[in-house]
């Protein structure tokens, strides 16, 4: 592998994430766990701890919880100096209650007028993301605001004027959505700038009217994405690139807590991509691209199985953590 460590930058919100323990209601209690989430910032980190460069590009208000955000996310080893400060606005919230069957897990948001859905295109250092081996970006930020609309296409097209990957997690959040046509539109543009795209099987049924097998499904969304498209499936995934099937399955695992399991499973990808020397497009040869391609699916459902087992939004994994999962001994007692 080159010496040269790969770059990722992304850029979205990170909000304050609270919960009950356990299982109890939300009206129940009166102590309420504080973590970090965010989907951008959950990518990011989970590519710091596996070893990568990266690079989160925000806007925090500056009070204490705005600068808990950054100190925690900085704490894994993001480079988090290109975050926007701000006096105005507000930070984001949102609050979990966990559920167990039949109970389903109930998600509150509390994000209106957060200091990051009023970023415009003129606070962004857009030197970070020009630098940048890949950037990554979901389909929440462009759901936020006009501004934040605005800065996400203005991003990806920054990153593949530079010559970067863009990586597009379509991540859809029906609350965030005037309407699913309103979705539609942004979402495959946003689809059309990127280089490798995450979609699960139900957004593209719910976004695009897409069913079908995996393939008729992965096919249909490369004329949205020609290049790397990958289906996320509850029992698995496929990736199509080229004219290539890859295919992946589940772990399985004791899930502590699914929230932020497919931000870990993009970081995983983009991490077996990268490591694996495609650094810049069409740069390997065709039988490396293959072999990448392949790991880079196994990378991300291991990945995403270890953030299962994780209470919080964020991966905490390490790269040989990772490894020893594909040795087999990831269930093992380590003394």
């Amino acid at each position: 592998m080159s010496s040269h460590i790969p770059l990722v930058v992304t850029l979205g919100e990170s909000m304050i994430r609270y919960s009950p323990k356990g299982f109890a209601r939300l009206e129940q209690v009166q102590e309420l766990e504080m973590r970090v989430a965010g989907a951008e910032s959950n990518v990011a980190i989970a590519c710091a701890r596996l070893g990568l460069r990266a690079v989160w590009i925000s806007k925090l208000t500056d009070n204490a919880l705005g600068r808990f955000l950054e100190r925690s996310i900085a704490h894994h080893g993001v480079d988090t100096s290109n975050v926007v400060w701000t006096n105005q606005h507000r930070v984001g919230t949102y609050y979990i209650e966990f559920g167990s069957p039949p109970r389903p897990t109930r998600v509150l948001y509390d994000r209106a007028h957060s200091a990051f859905s009023h970023m415009d295109v003129g606070e962004v250092k857009w030197k970070a993301i020009r630098q940048a081996d890949l950037f990554h970006l979901t389909g929440i930020t462009p759901a936020l605001s006009p501004s934040c609309e605005k800065v996400a296409i203005q991003a990806m097209h920054e990153a593949k004027e530079a010559g970067a990957w863009v990586s597009f997690d379509v991540n859809y959040r029906s609350k965030l959505w005037s309407s699913v046509a309103a979705a539609r539109a942004r979402l495959g543009e946003c689809l059309g700038l990127a280089d490798i795209a995450f979609i699960s099987n139900q957004e593209a049924e719910i976004i695009f009217g897409l069913t079908g097998s995996d393939e008729d499904v992965l096919r249909e969304v490369r004329q949205l994405c020609p290049h790397t498209v990958v289906l996320k499936r509850p029992d698995g995934a496929v990736a199509l690139h080229e004219n290539a099937v890859y295919r992946a399955g589940v772990y399985e695992t004791q899930t502590v807590d699914p929230i932020g399991t497919g931000d870990a499973f993009a970081a995983g990808f983009i991490f077996g991509l990268l490591t694996s020397g495609m650094v810049r497009p069409k740069a390997p040869a065709q039988k490396e691209k293959l072999q990448a391609l392949q790991r880079a699916l196994e990378y991300a459902a291991g990945l995403a199985a270890l953030k299962r087992t994780i209470p919080g939004d964020v991966a905490a994994i390490s790269r040989s953590e990772l490894e020893e999962l594909f040795h087999g001994h990831g269930s093992r007692i380590q003394r």
